[in-house]
């Protein structure tokens, strides 16, 4: 029931242009290599499956994938949950990727003692799109499973991977275009565009996490054109992945400084272990000019 009535809420959003894709060209290989790869991807994107199998079977919770459709919000993995654990369990999913991107999926499912449920992993194609994502061929996620009544965590389960039938042949070009703003400790800050949405204008970015750590990024010090403007903004990156996220500015805070354009954000990035929240390092200021 909750699933489904944050589904009707984010129906109603995208439909009023709440979400803005990020702008720009991928990076591919030249010549024949990347009509080779072009072909190979059209031929992948005719027909995406997954065949059934289980994905986790640990302290009395067994999670089995049964199929892929697509819907009209987006692409859906069909999932069966057995709950033999003696208590009520909420299985959620965390750290989600696909194809190498950070992807938050919409997926939260309560199962009684002794019960089963059939429930789905609903990814949107609007956040699909923003990263470039024509087709999923890799997921990569953990189940954290938690008690229903207490909240208290049961287990989170190791890295699970489920692939489509496009595994193998399709290949995931990554959009690396736009202005480096902070490339250190493994960690790659790209800003790529101003993007419109329905609260107000966005600083698009490009994340790359090739540290020894799952990082979570975050803006202090915000300015925008010399005024302080605080932004919405909070990215989950786990290591080896990559998130297009964006700086989400309210209209109203830049019409009350008289912004009608944003010229110029300087900021420093804070970033910090994800699960221990340890700070790994604050960034120097950075001053991002806008063309």
């Amino acid at each position: 029931m909750r699933k489904r009535f944050f589904l009707i809420a984010l129906a109603l959003v995208l439909l009023a242009g709440l979400v803005a894709c990020g702008e720009g060209t991928s990076t591919a290989p030249g010549g024949n290599e990347a009509n080779e790869n072009e072909q190979a991807n059209e031929a992948a994107v005719k027909e995406i499956t997954i065949d059934e199998q289980l994905l986790l079977d640990r302290d009395g919770i067994v999670i089995s994938a049964t199929g892929l459709e697509e819907t009209w919000l987006g692409p859906e993995i069909n999932i069966l949950i057995e709950n033999n654990s003696g208590q009520p369990v909420t299985v959620q999913a965390r750290n989600t990727s696909v194809n190498g991107y950070m992807v938050e999926p919409v997926f939260s499912c309560d199962v009684a003692p002794g019960k089963k449920a059939n429930d789905s992993i609903t990814f949107t194609g609007s956040d699909l799109q923003k990263c470039g994502i024509e087709v999923m061929a890799r997921i990569e996620l953990v189940f954290h499973v938690f008690n229903t009544d207490s909240w208290a965590t049961v287990f989170d389960s190791e890295p699970v991977v489920i692939e489509t039938s496009a595994a193998g042949t399709y290949t995931q070009e990554y959009d690396t275009s736009g202005t480096v703003v902070f490339d250190e400790a493994g960690i790659k800050i790209i800003f790529k565009s101003i993007a419109e949405s329905m609260m107000g204008p966005e600083a698009v970015l490009y994340i790359e996490n090739n540290s020894a750590e799952n990082i979570t990024v975050q803006a202090e010090n915000t300015s925008v054109n010399g005024y302080m403007v605080e932004p919405i903004f909070s990215c989950d990156v786990v290591q080896g992945k990559k998130a297009v996220d964006s700086l989400s500015f309210f209209e109203e805070d830049l019409a009350k400084n008289g912004i009608e354009k944003i010229e110029e954000i300087e900021l420093y990035f804070h970033i910090f272990n994800t699960e221990s929240w340890n700070t790994i390092l604050d960034t120097a200021t950075i001053k991002i000019t806008v063309q």
